[in-house]
């Protein structure tokens, strides 16, 4: 019983150093690990817009392979900052790698400029600008 006594003292440093070694490393791996960053799922791109008498037609298509579902559509009269903006919901989906369009009743007016924002069904926001013929 000595001898275990005297061995285990003998080690009772060296295990108390390796132990805390061990959780020291474990604790900077654990807070240090990368974190992993993706860029959005989707890629939704707005290739045209149409000011026609009422309506403002929008064609959008996907650019990465992944479908996406536009679940609003947010117009903002940037040239009439009081003009509160107009907001819909929708319901579009763009397959991917395809191109949809589709019109919104809207009274625009000619020579002003607009921010169109889709948002899609993950919470993504596409934006683009575009002034009225």
């Amino acid at each position: 019983m000595t001898l275990i006594r005297e061995l285990i003292g003998g080690y009772a440093a060296v295990i108390v150093v390796v132990l805390v070694s061990l959780g020291s490393a474990l604790l900077i791996g654990w807070t240090s690990a990368p974190t992993i960053s993706t860029t959005p799922p989707e890629n939704l791109v707005m290739t045209d817009m149409q000011f026609e008498t009422g309506y403002l037609t929008l064609s959008v298509n996907t650019k990465n392979g992944a479908s996406t579902e536009i679940t609003e559509v947010m117009i903002r009269n940037l040239s009439h900052p009081a003009v509160p903006e107009f907001k819909i919901v929708a319901y579009e989906f763009v397959p991917a790698d395809e191109q949809v369009s589709f019109s919104i009743s809207y009274d625009w007016a000619s020579g002003d400029a607009y921010q169109i924002r889709l948002t899609s069904s993950r919470g993504y926001e596409f934006i683009e600008k575009a002034v009225a013929p």
